[in-house]
């Protein structure tokens, strides 16, 4: 779900606006090979920007108008309400929606009739409205927000070194160096593990940090120096939730890889982790709902 820090800089940053990539990049603990697959269905670069992986989207005909990729969102897809009232949008009822935190508020719901993705047509989903002004930070706005479960029907493939979004119709193969079942909670889960903590973190592309550890973990695990304060965190549902910084003296592995000594973000009111934006962009992910499978591949840094 799209977690925001309100601090000016990116929610993991110590002591400038962003981590740089060299201080993210993990070690590999086991073998992984690249995938290959027939031609994609769906080949769009991204928008990079603050407010994460964004792509042009068609609502009914007009736009189009920049929706951000979100894997953390069990929703097929989010609309802002000044969209919803631009484009008179039907309503479809309501439902309950809850982030990562585990706040939850009811939402209404309004039919989207097609929504373009480039050349693919999705027709007849219903979509949750929310106020996404949170997310303005960044130099675009930001009118709505892909879920996970758009993509149920395809592979869905985030390149965040070669800032591209890919669909294909194909499955994984759980032989595969490199492919592994994920905790499937309508959003993917990878577990997670520092030292003697442990506990299952939420793939997040909607989240603008790296790792974020349970708030609980701040007092359990040793760090290089004492964390602090650097910001608050706020999602759809909630807001002002403190977020502590501080790099870790030890490891964070997940998937076969390990983080050393990484910056992290102890979020309180969180009893799960997030794997966030600046954390994944170095990987080439593929998830498989069907099957509940996730492919992490780290290209060669000079690649």
């Amino acid at each position: 779900m799209f977690s925001r820090s309100t601090t000016a800089a990116l929610i993991l940053s110590l002591a400038g606006p962003c981590q740089d990539e060299a201080t993210l990049r993990p070690q590999v603990l086991e073998k992984t090979l690249a995938l290959e697959f027939k031609q994609a269905v769906l080949d769009l670069p991204w928008h990079a920007g603050q407010d994460g992986i964004l792509l042009p989207v068609e609502v009914n005909g007009r736009g189009p108008y920049l929706f951000a990729l979100d894997t953390g969102s069990a929703a097929r897809a989010l609309v802002d309400h000044q969209l919803v009232r631009e484009l008179q949008l039907e309503s479809v009822g309501g439902a309950l929606s809850a982030d990562a935190g585990g706040e939850r508020a009811f939402r209404r719901r309004v039919r989207l009739d097609r929504l373009q993705l480039g050349a693919l047509e999705f027709t007849e989903i219903d979509a949750m409205a929310g106020d996404l002004s949170f997310l303005g930070g960044g130099t675009a706005r930001v009118h709505g927000i892909l879920g996970f479960r758009l993509f149920g029907d395809f592979l869905l493939q985030v390149d965040g070194p070669g800032r591209r979004v890919r669909l294909f119709r194909d499955r994984l193969k759980q032989e595969h160096p490199g492919v592994r079942s994920y905790r499937d909670r309508g959003v993917p889960y990878f577990w997670l593990e520092s030292g003697d903590q442990q506990t299952w973190a939420l793939i997040d592309t909607g989240f603008d940090g790296a790792l974020g550890l349970p708030g609980s973990w701040r007092e359990a695990c040793e760090t290089l120096a004492p964390a602090r304060v650097t910001g608050r965190l706020q999602s759809l549902n909630s807001e002002d939730q403190r977020v502590w910084s501080a790099r870790l003296s030890g490891d964070v592995e997940m998937a076969g890889y390990r983080f050393p000594q990484p910056p992290v973000a102890f979020l309180e009111g969180h009893r799960r982790g997030l794997i966030g934006i600046q954390a994944l962009q170095t990987f080439v992910l593929t998830f498989d709902q069907q099957r509940r499978l996730c492919h992490a591949w780290l290209p060669p840094a000079d690649s």
